[in-house]
């Protein structure tokens, strides 16, 4: 049998987090470096809605989709092993995970379709991806707050994520009202991102781009509440052969410390 274990889980939230930062700030940097987008408070994906700083964020964004998809992985195996401490519904515990798992995962597949389509290209794909990828995480956000509620610990966790989702969905209402009123102000063929102040609605893009920052800032800051329960755990593979007539096995656990 082939055994590997690895207790150092939260150094992937450092990973995650220095991909994700430069995935949304560098594009941005040399965008408005070459005058191509108006420091304005621009959307993100402006940042990569041209080339040569498109094919920067598409490489950076599949790169945080697939590191965000390993923590998704892991935190439903974290919840799963954690199922002992459950001290009522442990149905609706093991549901929750179950969904959330799925909503992450279709989370961080639309990043890869967003990053695919730079919002200059086909936009309505763009937008359409995005839109689910804020969706998905905003219910996986949801979920996971319900299942730290179930467990038997401190209450600081629940407290913050509760105050995570409830600050992520007035920004997600912002970005979308606000964006939607200044479509009705603007000109039809100026790109919203060169906008300058002296535009009809720069000042409705400006809230609405602020307010998708800090959505963006709310989903990171709620992957960081869950180190502390990945230090509490080890990952183990096992790889079974049990004879030559057989197929390996493979069994992946988290346990707790």
């Amino acid at each position: 049998m082939s055994r590997h274990s690895w207790s150092k889980l939260p150094r992937i939230f450092i990973v995650f987090s220095i991909v994700y930062g430069l995935a949304i700030f560098l594009p941005l940097i040399i965008a408005v470096s070459n005058g191509r987008i108006t420091p304005y408070v621009p959307y993100i994906s402006e940042g990569g809605g041209q080339y040569p700083e498109a094919g920067i964020f598409s490489t950076l964004i599949v790169i945080t989709a697939f590191t965000c998809e390993v923590i998704i992985f892991l935190r439903y195996l974290v919840v799963e092993g954690l199922s002992s401490q459950v001290s009522r519904s442990p149905e609706t515990y093991n549901f929750l995970n179950r969904v959330a798992l799925a909503l992450g995962s279709m989370a961080s597949f639309s990043l890869i379709v967003m990053a695919s389509y730079p919002t200059t290209s086909i936009t309505q794909v763009h937008n359409s991806a995005a839109g689910m990828v804020s969706i998905c995480f905003m219910l996986y956000m949801i979920c996971h707050t319900w299942i730290s509620s179930l467990l038997s610990d401190s209450p600081t966790i629940p407290k913050l994520r509760l105050f995570i989702i409830i600050s992520s969905s007035i920004a997600l209402i912002m970005i979308a009202a606000f964006g939607l009123m200044g479509s009705f102000h603007w000109k039809d063929n100026k790109y919203v991102g060169s906008k300058e102040p002296e535009d009809k609605g720069f000042a409705f893009y400006v809230v609405s781009a602020s307010a998708e920052w800090i959505f963006v800032l709310l989903i990171l800051l709620f992957f960081i509440t869950f180190i502390n329960e990945f230090k509490k755990s080890t990952f183990h593979f096992y790889l079974e052969i049990p004879s030559k007539s057989l197929t390996r096995v493979p069994r992946i656990t988290i346990t707790s410390a």
